[in-house]
Order: C-alpha cells, then sequence, then structure tokens
C-alpha cells in the first residue's frame, strides 16, 4: 500500500528489521492484502511460520523472553 517499513515499525512500536521479516515471511507464503475473509490467525500462523519449523516463543524459536504462543 506504498507505507514505508519505517513508518509502520514506528505505529506498531516493533523494530524496522520485525516488520521487514513479517512483509518476507508474507511474500514467501503468497499472501496479498486484503487477507481472505476466511483466513484464521491459526492458518496465518501457519503460513507465515511453516518454512522455520516453530512458531515465535516456541523452544528453539528464539533466545530472548516474549509471548508464549505454544501455550495457545
Amino acid at each position: 500500500m506504498g507505507v514505508s517499513a519505517r513508518a509502520i515499525a514506528r505505529e506498531l512500536g516493533v523494530s524496522r528489521s520485525a516488520v521487514q521479516d513479517y512483509l518476507a515471511r508474507a511474500t514467501a507464503a503468497g499472501l496479498t492484502w486484503p487477507l481472505a475473509d476466511d483466513l484464521t490467525d491459526g492458518v496465518l500462523e501457519e503460513r507465515l511460520f511453516a518454512a522455520s519449523g516453530a512458531k515465535p516463543g516456541c523452544a528453539g524459536g528464539r533466545s530472548r523472553t516474549g509471548p508464549h504462543w505454544c501455550a495457545r
């Protein structure tokens, strides 16, 4: 939509590299905006993180403390 990764990062309060990582994951997963109405959060997460083999926050996925996504 023409918004820079820097502007998105500033709006969300995250790093520019995190935004760039998610944009790259979305591109690799073949996702486009707007997302399909029937795309659930679970399916979206699966498509974004399938290639890495782990969800963010799971053992082996990250070294920093963060949300424990596997507990859901």
